[in-house]
């Protein structure tokens, strides 16, 4: 047992060892600690890896489980940006930065002003704000892939997604739902060129009249578009066939209209080539029950009669399921 519990501890230790803690505290050159600085780590691809806020004290901690170097940008309201650089070696423990100063903006007495940040992360009250470009390079072929890019946004192998290992409940788009709990018909066939921002809603309420009575701990993802997107038709086509004996194929249509007064989304697929295009609509069989007030059913189920795809836990689900399934798929709000 000894060694046993020694194992376990070498693991343990491994863990924990294996990221690292950067603390710091930010002020003004005033002397005045500042609250809600943004706090953005970027790797050595310029990718965002965590952020976060400084509180009223202007302490802030972010954690970095990734080796390699990187860059801790601050940015304040109203202040000149402030870039630290971190080297590989310093990052094998945790580091205190101390005390960071940025510096304000001189005043300068003009007529008139215009003032614009990009900000690529915004936090508002229940909302966190993320603006699509910023986590998109262009090869990413739905918008389930932009979701994998956003700091603290997780989508498991099912499709299911997840925000700071919360369960999200719902993806609307410009504030409308269309596929409840099945959104994987949405998040993994819809390009991601109409997208101009990704909102995260905590303490989402199905009901808007109920957003400030209801005591509610539900997820919501919103899709937000860009102007020349709405009240247009646009969507994606692809045909794949191979000339073997066998005759692989796959054809799949993406055909949609977003508008304030109406939602319209199409989708036809049909594939021999093991690829599971059933996943968004696995919970018309089995829906998972909420805790909203609107929400009364619960354990609703269907049993499954016949099952021909066998899992093999060695392989993934498309290298050994042989299928031949066709689906059409139409969602319409009004």
């Amino acid at each position: 047992m000894k060694y046993l519990y020694g194992l376990l501890y070498l693991i343990f230790f491994a863990q924990v060892s294996a990221q690292t803690e950067i603390t710091g505290k930010v002020y003004a050159d005033d002397g005045k600690p500042l609250y809600r600085a943004s706090i953005i780590l970027y790797n050595q691809k310029d990718e965002i890896e965590t952020y976060g806020f400084s509180d009223t004290s202007g302490s802030f901690s972010l954690i970095t489980k990734t080796p390699g170097s990187k860059k801790l940008h601050v940015n304040v309201l109203n202040s000149h940006p402030k870039e630290i650089a971190l080297e590989a070696d310093r990052l094998k423990q945790n580091i205190n930065l101390g005390n960071i100063t940025v510096e304000r903006l001189k005043e300068t007495e003009i007529k008139e002003v215009t003032i614009t940040r990009a900000n690529p992360i915004k936090l508002k009250k229940d909302t966190v704000e993320y603006t699509a470009a910023h986590f998109s390079n262009g090869s990413e072929k739905n918008v389930e892939e932009l979701l994998k890019k956003l700091p603290g946004v997780t989508v498991e192998s099912d499709g299911k997604i997840k925000f700071k290992n919360k369960e999200v409940s719902k993806v609307l788009v410009e504030g409308d739902d269309l596929f409840e709990r099945g959104y994987q018909t949405l998040t993994q066939n819809m390009p991601t060129s109409p997208v101009e921002k990704i909102q995260v809603l905590t303490g989402f309420s199905k009901n808007r009249l109920l957003k400030s009575i209801e005591n509610s701990d539900q997820v919501a993802i919103n899709l937000s578009l860009k102007e020349d997107a709405k009240n247009r038709w646009f969507g994606s086509l692809m045909l794949a066939s191979t000339s073997y004996k066998e005759s692989m194929r796959q054809g799949k249509i993406n055909l949609m209209n977003f508008s304030k007064r109406r939602k319209i989304y199409l989708l036809a697929n049909a594939n021999n080539l093991g690829v599971n295009e059933m996943s968004g609509v696995q919970y018309l069989m089995n829906p998972a029950s909420g805790n909203s007030s609107e929400e009364i059913e619960t354990g609703a189920g269907l049993l499954s009669v016949v099952n021909l795809h066998q899992k093999n836990g060695r392989f993934e689900d498309k290298r050994t399921n042989f299928n031949n399934d066709f689906l059409t798929s139409l969602n319409y709000t009004i």
